[in-house]
């Protein structure tokens, strides 16, 4: 079973989001082991399939110095996870966040990796050279606005790959936003009308 593209979902990869918009823009701390086993869900009491988002697990995270926008690191991490610019060995900024919540949200929207050999070696190349296959029986139930987040978050290049505030600011979050302002708006006036 793959989580889709509907309502309960993307408001817990929002509140991923911004998390790490908060992380990377007002801490400067890049996280650097971003998967599910480190994104805690708890559920709502009152809305059954609402979610409170946490993630844990800031063991390798560091702060970015203030002089500089990257900083050196050794090669740690879950294999799936790794960003290019990691396995290359390569200095690194908050954009190794966003690749790894690209893998996220690749895995919740059709239930299979974006990279995947049981060859370490061969899994690296894959992800360095950015080559994921998003085959049309899984993908094609997904929205074009799912698709077009999670291709603007396994970008190879990492100046390049979507930032945690521009993805907060794509479609796929903000129709979503939109719609649940005026589902609420909606709810509160057949109340107040009652």
């Amino acid at each position: 079973m793959y989580i889709d593209d509907t309502e309960p979902h993307v408001c817990i990869f929002l509140q991923i989001l911004e998390a790490l918009d908060y992380l990377h823009r007002k801490s400067r701390i890049v996280h650097r082991d971003i998967k599910a086993d480190n994104i805690l869900l708890k559920q709502d009491s009152v809305h059954q399939n609402h979610f409170h988002v946490k993630i844990t697990d800031f063991g390798l995270a560091r702060r970015l110095p203030r002089n500089s926008d990257v900083i050196k690191c050794d090669v740690e991490g879950a294999p799936l996870y790794l960003a290019p610019e990691i396995i290359l060995d390569d200095p690194i900024d908050s954009a190794v966040d966003i690749w790894a919540c690209g893998v996220i949200l690749f895995l919740l929207l059709v239930g299979y990796p974006p990279f995947w050999q049981s060859d370490d070696r061969k899994l690296m190349s894959l992800i360095v050279e950015g080559r994921y296959n998003m085959a049309a029986r899984y993908w094609d139930p997904v929205s074009d606005d799912a698709t077009d987040l999670v291709k603007r978050m396994l970008v190879v290049h990492p100046h390049k790959r979507v930032t945690a505030f521009k993805a907060l600011n794509h479609p796929w979050i903000t129709d979503f936003e939109g719609n649940e302002e005026d589902r609420i708006k909606h709810y509160i006036g057949d109340f107040v009308s009652r």
